[in-house]
């Protein structure tokens, strides 16, 4: 079974009770939880750039705990932020396999597999 099939119904927190049954995922065994982020970081573990996680930033999306101008990310937040993001990421692979099974035009099939390769392929980043 798959990581996102797998916690597809648990909360971050019961996650973190359990996180030990999820050996495949480095990533949350590499941060701390109290750590503080800078963008590079979070570029590198997140695979995106810089940019993106200023967006992040910008929108909400992500926790910053720093002043003004300077980007700084408490650990914590930035593994139940990447948590949620694979649960969605692992959701929008089983929606698009689904549609694949079901498609019959050749044109609408080549664009879901398409689309199945890229999330397979940021999925796959956070297994390394």
């Amino acid at each position: 079974m798959q990581f996102a099939e797998r916690v597809r119904n648990i909360t971050w927190k019961e996650f973190q009770e359990q996180a030990e049954k999820f050996p495949e995922i480095k990533l949350f065994e590499a941060i701390d939880d109290d750590v503080l982020l800078k963008t590079d970081d979070i570029e590198y573990y997140a695979g995106v750039t810089k940019e993106t996680v200023r967006n992040w930033a910008r929108t909400g999306k992500i926790r910053v705990h720093a002043p003004v101008g300077k980007i700084l990310i408490n650990g914590d937040d930035f593994k139940e932020f990447m948590y949620e993001r694979l649960k969605k990421l692992g959701l929008q692979l089983s929606q698009e396999k689904a549609k694949l099974a079901r498609l019959k035009d050749s044109s609408q099939i080549m664009k879901s597999q398409k689309k199945v390769e890229s999330i397979v392929k940021r999925l796959a980043y956070y297994y390394r």
